[in-house]
C-alpha cells in the first residue's frame, strides 16, 4: 500500500528509469527532426508548424505561397501586423485593416447590438442628470476644464502636487462631509449577514460545489455573499410575503401560482451570472436578464438553459452583451409589461452610476406623464458598488449632494475618488512589523526609492504625518461620500433608498449594498 496517498507504491527499477529517459530523449530528437525536415516529412495539405504540447503539426491548411498557415507564418517586413481596431485581442495585416473591419465577427456582433431596441449610445454616461438641479445641458457641471476626468496616475500626481496645508485642509473637508453623510450611509461596526431560507440549498457544506454555481475556480465565499444579498432583497422588499412560496422550493407548480409570473430578475454587470442565477432559483422567478459587455465561459446560467431545453423548467433567460453605458432598461422588449428586480454585485466604478441612471431613466420617463413609477414596473434595486477610485465625474449621479451639501468643487471629485483606494489598505491586517514600518515611512509603491541617482519626492500624505491607519479612515470616508451622493439622488427621485453592510471583511472588502424601492416601498405593477 502507498503510504503517501496517491503516489507510486514502489519506485521505478533503475533500468526502467533509464529506458524512460532514453525514450524522452528520442522524442526530443524526433521533434527537432520534424522541425528541420518539415519539407520532406510533412503533409503538404497541413501547416508545417510543429505544436510541442500536442506533439504534431498544425492542422490548418497552409497559406498560398507558404508552408505555414496564416496564424504561424512569419509576416514579411513589408506587411506588418497590427491589432484589430474592433477587437484588439487578435491582430491582422496593416494592409487588410479596411477589408477586415467589414467582415470581422466582432464588428458584426457590435452592429447587431447597435440595432437592438435597448441600445442608445452613451445613454447612461452623463449621470442621468436632472435639469432641475442644474446638472443638465448648460448647468455648469459638465466634465470640462479642471473637472474633466483624469487617469489614476494623473489623479495621484494632482494630489502629490498639493502642499501639506492644502492636503490637510482637504482631509478636514472629507471628514466633515463624511459626518454629514452618516444619515445616508451609516457606518455599522458589524455586518448584517443574512442566510435566508430560500438559499438554504446552497448553504449546506459541499452543496454549492455540486450545483450549477460551481465552476473551475469556485470559491464558497461568493455563495455566502450572494446569499446575504438575496436575504437583504427579501427583507427590504418583503419578497418573502409576496413572491417566495412557503417552502421556497423550485418547481413548475410554484412558477404558475400567480405570485411571481410577471417578475423578471435583471443582473447588470453580470459576468458569469452567478448572482442572477441564484436569485432566479431562490425566488422561483420565470425570467432572467443578464447584461455584461464581455463574453464568458462556464456561465452559471448554462445549467438552467440545459434544464429548460430538456423540458424540466419553464423559464426564459436573456443574455445581452452590451456596455452598460449604452443600455436603456425601459426599451428591453422582453421586460415590457413585467416587474423588474434589478441587481448588481461589485459593479466597478462608474458602472454603479450607470446602473442607477438607467433605472432613473425608466422611473422618470412615465412619472413625468401620469405620476406612475415608470415604463416598466420596478420591484426594487440592489447594487453593491466597488472600485470607487474608478468613478468618473461625468457619469457620477450624486453631483448635487457632492457640491451643494458636501461643499466640494467638481474638480475635488478626482482627489476624493483617488483616496478611496486607501480604504482597503486595512482590509487584511498586516502582521509584518517591517512592512508596517515601511508603510509608516512611505516606502510603499516605490516611494522614496532611488531612480537614476535621485530619490523620489516623499508624498504629501507622508510628509503631513498621516499614518496608515489614518489613511484607511480617510479612504472609508471618501467611499461614504461617493455613495451618499448616489443614495441622495435616489431619494430625490422618490425612491426609498438606504445602505446596508451585507458581509464581513473576511469575505469581501466591498461589503456595502445600496437598496432602493420606488414609491416609498410599494411594489409597482404595470397595467
Amino acid at each position: 500500500a502507498a503510504a503517501g496517498g496517491g503516489g507510486n507504491a514502489h519506485p521505478l527499477h533503475p533500468q526502467k528509469k533509464k529506458m524512460k529517459v532514453k525514450e524522452k530523449e528520442k522524442e526530443k530528437r524526433d521533434k527537432h527532426a520534424k522541425e528541420e525536415n518539415g519539407d520532406r516529412d510533412r503533409d503538404p495539405t497541413r501547416c508545417a508548424f510543429f505544436l510541442v504540447n500536442k506533439r504534431r503539426t498544425c492542422g490548418f491548411a497552409p497559406a498560398p505561397g507558404s508552408i505555414y498557415c496564416g496564424n504561424h507564418r512569419t509576416p514579411p517586413k513589408d506587411k506588418p501586423r497590427v491589432p484589430c481596431p474592433v477587437d484588439p485581442t487578435h491582430d491582422i495585416f496593416l494592409c487588410d485593416v479596411e477589408k477586415h473591419v467589414k467582415i470581422c465577427s466582432k464588428a458584426k456582433q457590435r452592429r447587431a447590438v447597435e440595432h437592438a431596441g435597448y441600445f442608445s449610445k452613451d445613454a447612461n454616461l452623463h449621470g442621468s442628470c436632472s435639469k432641475d438641479d442644474g446638472e443638465g445641458e448648460g448647468g455648469g457641471w459638465a466634465a470640462t476644464g479642471s473637472a474633466a476626468d483624469l487617469s489614476s496616475a494623473a489623479r495621484r500626481a494632482k494630489l502629490v502636487a498639493l502642499d501639506a496645508p492644502a492636503f490637510l485642509s482637504l482631509v478636514a473637508r472629507v471628514k466633515r462631509a463624511a459626518a454629514a453623510a452618516l444619515p445616508l450611509v451609516p457606518h455599522p461596526q458589524e455586518a448584517e449577514v443574512l442566510r435566508p431560507e430560500a438559499c438554504r440549498r446552497w448553504l449546506a457544506p459541499g452543496a454549492a460545489e455540486r450545483s450549477h454555481l460551481a465552476s473551475r475556480k469556485f470559491d464558497r465565499k461568493h455563495v455566502l455573499q450572494q446569499a446575504s444579498i438575496i436575504g437583504h432583497l427579501i427583507k427590504a422588499f418583503h419578497f418573502d410575503a409576496c413572491l417566495v412560496p412557503a417552502k421556497a422550493e423550485r418547481n413548475h407548480e410554484h412558477r404558475n401560482n400567480g405570485n411571481n409570473n410577471d417578475v423578471s430578475a435583471v443582473e447588470l454587470g453580470a459576468g458569469k451570472g452567478h448572482l442572477g442565477t441564484m436569485l432566479m432559483e431562490s425566488l422561483s422567478l420565470p425570467h432572467l436578464v443578464l447584461l455584461d459587455r464581455g463574453a464568458f465561459r462556464f456561465k452559471a446560467d448554462r445549467a438552467l438553459r440545459h434544464n429548460n431545453n430538456n423540458g424540466d423548467a419553464d423559464i426564459r433567460i436573456d443574455r445581452i452583451q452590451c456596455d452598460l453605458k449604452d443600455f436603456v432598461l425601459r426599451r428591453m422588449e422582453s421586460l415590457q409589461q413585467r416587474r423588474a428586480l434589478v441587481v448588481g454585485k461589485h459593479l466597478c466604478g462608474s458602472a454603479t452610476d450607470m446602473a442607477i441612471s438607467t433605472v432613473l431613466d425608466n422611473a422618470t420617463t412615465k412619472r413625468d406623464e401620469d405620476g406612475s413609477c415608470g415604463v416598466l414596473g420596478l420591484l426594487g434595486l440592489g447594487l453593491s458598488p466597488c472600485c470607487h477610485h474608478r468613478c468618473t465625474w461625468e457619469s457620477y449621479t450624486g453631483k448635487f449632494w457632492f457640491t451643494q451639501v458636501a461643499g466640494f468643487a467638481p474638480e475635488d471629485f478626482q482627489l476624493v475618488a483617488w483616496m478611496t483606494g486607501w480604504a482597503l489598505c486595512g482590509h487584511k491586517p498586516c502582521s509584518a512589523t517591517a512592512q508596517q514600518q515601511q508603510q509608516d515611512a512611505g516606502v510603499e509603491d516605490g516611494e522614496g526609492e532611488e531612480e537614476d541617482g535621485r530619490s523620489k519626492p516623499v508624498p504629501v500624505w507622508v510628509s503631513s504625518g498621516l499614518s496608515p491607519s489614518d489613511r484607511v479612515e480617510v479612504g472609508m470616508a471618501c467611499k461614504r461620500i461617493i455613495d451618499a451622493g448616489r443614495v441622495d439622488r435616489l431619494r430625490r427621485e422618490r425612491f426609498q433608498a438606504h445602505v446596508v453592510k451585507y458581509a464581513d471583511g473576511d469575505l469581501t472588502g466591498e461589503s456595502r449594498l445600496i437598496l432602493a424601492n420606488p414609491n416609498g416601498g410599494k411594489h409597482a405593477r404595470t397595467e
